[in-house]
C-alpha cells in the first residue's frame, strides 16, 4: 500500500480523535483484505483504491468514477461518519445487508452508509463489506476469463446461450435492479 499524500495526512489532522482511531481501523481492514489496494484522497475524502481484476475500457461505460477500481472512501460530517463505497462489479452491496446495516445504526443513502451515533463504530460490520468486495472482485476476475475463452453461460434448457439471449438477460437484469437516485 502506498503512503499516505499530504492531503491525507492534513484530513486527518484536522479530525476528531474518534475519526482518527476509526480510520486507522479501517485502513489496518483495507491492508488485510486488499494488499493492492492504493491510499487515494477524492472528493475530499481519505480513502483507498482497489484495482479491479479485469481491466474495463473506459469508452465502454458512461459515468464519473472509472469502472476499473473499487473505491473506499471516508469522511467525517457534522451530520456523522459516512462510508462511500463504489463496487463497479456490485452496486448493491448495501442493500444486501441493509437489515443488520440499520440495526447497527447506520443510515442508508446511495453509495454510501452514515453513522451518526456516539456509541462504538461498527467496525466488524463495515469490515465484512470490504470482504464482499473482494469477493466479487474475484467470481469478476473468474467468471471474465471463462468468457474470455469463449465459454458462454448455459440456458436453462441445458444448451449454449446465444450473444443476443445473453444480453437480453443482461439487460433484464439490470432493468431489475432499483434506481442508483436514491429511489426505493
Amino acid at each position: 500500500m502506498t503512503e499516505p499524500s499530504e492531503a491525507v495526512r492534513a484530513y486527518l489532522k484536522g479530525a476528531s480523535p474518534r475519526f482518527r482511531e476509526i480510520h486507522a481501523s479501517l485502513a489496518r481492514a483495507v491492508r488485510e483484505i486488499f494488499p493492492e489496494a492504493e491510499i487515494a484522497f477524492q472528493f475530499k475524502m481519505p480513502g483507498w483504491r482497489i484495482p479491479r481484476p479485469r481491466r474495463v475500457d473506459l469508452k465502454s461505460v458512461r459515468g464519473t468514477l472509472d469502472p476499473n477500481w473499487a473505491q473506499i472512501y471516508v469522511v467525517e460530517r457534522k451530520s456523522g461518519i459516512t462510508l462511500n463505497l463504489w463496487n463497479p462489479v456490485d452496486f448493491n452491496g448495501f442493500r444486501k445487508h441493509r437489515t443488520e446495516l440499520e440495526r447497527a445504526g447506520f443510515k442508508l443513502m446511495v453509495g454510501c452508509i452514515r453513522f451518526n451515533r456516539k456509541s462504538e463504530y461498527p467496525t466488524d460490520l463495515v469490515v465484512g463489506l470490504f470482504k464482499d468486495i473482494r469477493i466479487s472482485l474475484d467470481e469478476d476476475a473468474r467468471s471474465r476469463a471463462g468468457k474470455a475463452k469463449g465459454d458462454t453461460p448455459a440456458t436453462a434448457q441445458g444448451g449454449r446461450e446465444s450473444k443476443d439471449e445473453a444480453l437480453r438477460r443482461q439487460l433484464d437484469e439490470w432493468a431489475s435492479e432499483p434506481p442508483m437516485d436514491g429511489g426505493d
